[in-house]
């Protein structure tokens, strides 16, 4: 009885594989913020946002962004996303944002739009949805595609499509 045991903990440790995910940093909004002289300037006007209502019982120390490349859809369409949002979904903007901001936030900052129609495994969920936190806010819709992560594909994953959001969601040039 023990020995089945043993030779299936021996094989599922023999067959265990690690995947590293190559990311890269932003570097610390804080310290671009601040040589750039526009700390003050973003301080008030996160402020300003706590004093009409928008709140977050976290602290956000503004530090560096971890990014990484991910494929959605068929065909793959490739998008940087911050991996870690504290979110189950992934959040992309989606092609029907009528809002400039997800667009491009000028040219040097261009985004990646979800091409929802040239994709033929993307299902709609037609359920929307509302957030605000203490940064800023953000609308959109659910559905659902094909994910690759680092040459490993998952069949379905549940996704957040941005319709509309604030400026100060954008961190660099990648979506959430």
């Amino acid at each position: 009885m023990k020995l089945p045991i043993l030779l299936s903990i021996i094989f599922i440790f023999v067959d265990c594989k690690v995947f590293q995910i190559p990311m890269k940093s932003t570097g610390s909004m804080k310290k671009k913020l601040v040589m750039s002289g526009k700390w003050m300037e973003y301080r008030a006007a996160a402020l300003n946002d706590v004093m009409n209502g928008f709140t977050s019982p976290l602290i956000d120390y503004y530090d560096d962004l971890y990014l990484a490349n991910v494929s959605l859809g068929t065909p793959w369409q490739s998008f940087t996303i911050v991996p870690d949002t504290g979110s189950a979904n992934l959040w992309v903007i989606g092609d029907n944002c009528p809002y400039f901001m997800c667009s491009s936030l000028n040219e040097q900052r261009k985004k990646s739009i979800f091409q929802r129609r040239k994709s033929s495994t993307f299902k709609t969920h037609r359920q929307r949805f509302e957030l605000s936190y203490g940064t800023g806010w953000c609308v959109g819709t659910y559905g659902e595609d094909r994910l690759e992560v680092y040459n490993i594909s998952h069949k379905i994953i549940k996704l957040s499509l941005w319709l509309s959001l604030s400026h100060r969601n954008i961190s660099g040039n990648n979506e959430m």
